[in-house]
């Protein structure tokens, strides 16, 4: 019962509450696409702004879709103020959204700190410790 137990408490640290977020943009453009973006790894405590318009903060992103997006180029600012990562994420681009098209986006997201790692150990050892004796 205690493994049960503690694979249970393990599963439950160790999954994401990070979310695939949808903007539909309020657009009268005739001409529209989409830009998906997909960070590497989930993204915490995020805000993103489009053209210096902020559409969100302070989410946890897993991918973000911007849908119905004017024709033409566009800057998208990604930033997190979260500090479980070895650099603060800081992403500023230009993309360009083509008629009726989706343009993908990968990001490399900086690493975790080592903090993070001996956090994470911390909070799985101890319960195991704690039920094996």
């Amino acid at each position: 019962m205690k493994k049960y137990v503690l694979l249970l408490l393990a599963g439950f640290i160790l999954s994401s509450c990070a979310q695939d977020i949808v903007i539909s943009y309020d657009s009268e453009a005739q001409k529209t696409g989409d830009v998906f973006i997909k960070p590497d790894k989930p993204l915490m405590r995020t805000n993103l702004s489009l053209n210096d318009k902020m559409m969100f903060e302070n989410k946890a992103v897993k991918s973000i879709r911007l849908e119905g997006l004017p024709v033409g180029p566009h800057k998208i600012d990604l930033t997190s103020n979260c500090i479980i990562y070895k650099e603060k994420p800081d992403i500023t681009y230009e993309t360009v959204v083509k008629e009726n098209k989706t343009q993908e986006e990968k990001l490399e997201t900086p690493g975790f700190s080592t903090g993070v790692y001996v956090a994470g150990a911390v909070i799985i050892l101890t319960p195991a410790l704690l039920l094996a004796f």
